[in-house]
Order: structure tokens, then C-alpha cells, then sequence
């Protein structure tokens, strides 16, 4: 019985702090390389900065002509799959997002909306003075449609409070391009 107490007492002193150590380690590291949400990734969330409302992703429609149709709308669950995508910017995740916004059937509204275009260093480019129709989703694509002619295009940005001029700039991290 003494042997079995030894054991259970090295487990509490000794094995679990190890494996919190392990967790921590990977989820910091992760951040550090990978840009895994410090607030998100790993429930580390309580020693985080308040990243959560500087990351945002553009999302296009892109077609073989090299035109770029942006989506301004998802549904909630494509909406949960781009928050999940920009707590971990993997390709993996956006590939998730990107195929679920391929199986899904996209209708136009009859106006045109106004945009404001960015330049990749975040600064406006122009002041809606571009316009383009706003995209909506209609239903799941089916079996009898056609597969999607378009890719989609992902843009990955972070915004960061500039102290010289005390405004926020957008800078653009990496764009991930699928093909349909």
C-alpha cells in the first residue's frame, strides 16, 4: 500500500505541474510563432492583451478575370469559423472557412454599396468612392448546382495604436487565396 501512496504523490507533485508547464509552453510558443490568440489560445486568456479587436479579416470572392467581390455578410456559422480562424491563422482554419463560404450559394442585392478601399499598409486609399453589389447568403449549395467558378481570397489584418500620430493603422499579415 505504501508504494501506491508514493505514486499518487509524485503524480500530485510532480506530473501535473509538468504537464501544466507543457501547456503553457506550447501555447506560448505558439503565439510567438504561429500567432495563436494570446486571449484565446490555450485559456491563457487571463495574463493576455486585448488583441481580440485588432485582428479582422477581408474576405473576396476572386474570379478568373482577377475581379474582387467582397463579402460583407455570413451566416453565424461561417461568422464562428472566421473568429476561430483569427484566434489561430492557420491555413487550416482558414481552409475551413473558405470551403464552408465555397459550399454556400451567394446572391446579389439589386444596389450597389459604397466602399472604402485600404492599401495593404492600412492607410484609405479611397473613400467609397468604389462601389460594388452587396453579397448575401442565400441556402447551402446542392448536389444539382454547379460547383463555385470562383475562389475565395482571405485577407489576415492587425490593427495597431500608432502613439506618433494617435490613430489606429491596419496592417495587412498575410492573405490566404483558395481556389473553387
Amino acid at each position: 500500500m505504501r508504494g501506491k501512496q508514493q505514486v499518487e504523490l509524485w503524480i500530485m507533485l510532480c506530473a501535473v505541474p509538468a504537464i501544466a508547464l507543457l501547456v503553457a509552453a506550447r501555447q506560448l510558443y505558439l503565439s510567438k510563432t504561429d500567432d495563436l490568440s494570446t486571449w484565446k489560445g490555450g485559456g491563457m486568456g487571463m495574463f493576455a492583451g486585448s488583441e481580440t479587436t485588432t485582428r479582422y479579416a477581408k474576405i473576396y470572392l476572386t474570379f478568373a478575370d482577377g475581379r474582387r467581390q467582397p463579402l460583407l455578410r455570413l451566416t453565424d456559422p461561417q461568422e464562428e469559423l472566421k473568429q476561430q480562424a483569427l484566434n489561430y491563422p492557420s491555413e487550416r482554419n482558414m481552409r475551413a472557412l473558405a470551403q464552408s463560404i465555397e459550399a454556400t450559394t451567394w446572391w446579389a442585392s439589386t444596389t450597389r454599396v459604397p466602399l472604402k478601399v485600404y492599401g495593404e499598409d492600412g492607410k484609405k486609399l479611397q473613400d467609397g468612392t468604389e462601389q460594388a453589389y452587396d453579397l448575401y447568403p442565400a441556402h447551402p449549395r446542392s448536389a444539382s448546382e454547379p460547383a463555385a467558378d470562383w475562389g475565395v481570397e482571405i485577407e489576415y489584418w492587425k490593427a495597431a495604436y500608432d502613439l506618433k500620430t494617435g490613430e489606429f493603422a491596419g496592417a495587412l499579415v498575410r492573405t490566404f487565396k483558395f481556389e473553387g
